[in-house]
């Protein structure tokens, strides 16, 4: 369960900050959205940290379990929720030098509706493009769009 019931897609509150993918299952890999920027927590690491201001263009989200199906948009169910238990996984482009790169994260026990896991998308991208991203404008920006989705959807 979440702690104060706020998810969208595998993205969740959790304590002070917004993480991405299930933080409660042992030996899992999860995204964690810190003022610095992301922060991949995943077994036999110490974890690995990509500034906010590395990142170039949006960021995108595919479904599975290798992080080399970059055009697998995930398969829907006919309840219209996000198929499949393999995990996810975030892509994005990042500057100096100019690369692709992911991080991995584990599904929650919880089905996704697929419209939340595409908001979610679409939310990451905006804030990139937008520049909303960073040490100073993180918990105030996205809480504040997470909330105007939530409201939405």
């Amino acid at each position: 369960m979440v702690d104060d019931g706020t998810f969208l897609g595998p993205l969740e509150r959790a304590n002070d900050h917004w993480v991405v993918g299930d933080r409660t299952r042992a030996g899992g890999r999860w995204v964690e959205f810190r003022p610095d920027g992301l922060f991949q927590r995943e077994p036999d690491s110490d974890g690995r940290l990509i500034p906010w201001s590395r990142i170039v263009s949006g960021i995108r989200i595919t479904w599975g379990k290798h992080s080399w199906n970059i055009n697998d948009k995930g398969v829907y169910t006919l309840k219209g929720t996000v198929a499949g238990r393999n995990g996810g996984w975030l892509h994005m482009t990042l500057r100096h030098s100019y690369e692709d790169d992911q991080m991995g994260f584990d599904r929650h026990t919880r089905p996704y509706r697929a419209v939340d896991a595409l908001r979610l998308e679409y939310l990451l991208r905006h804030l990139v493009a937008e520049g909303l991203l960073s040490a100073t404008t993180l918990k105030r920006s996205a809480s504040q769009w997470c909330c105007q989705w939530w409201s939405a959807g």
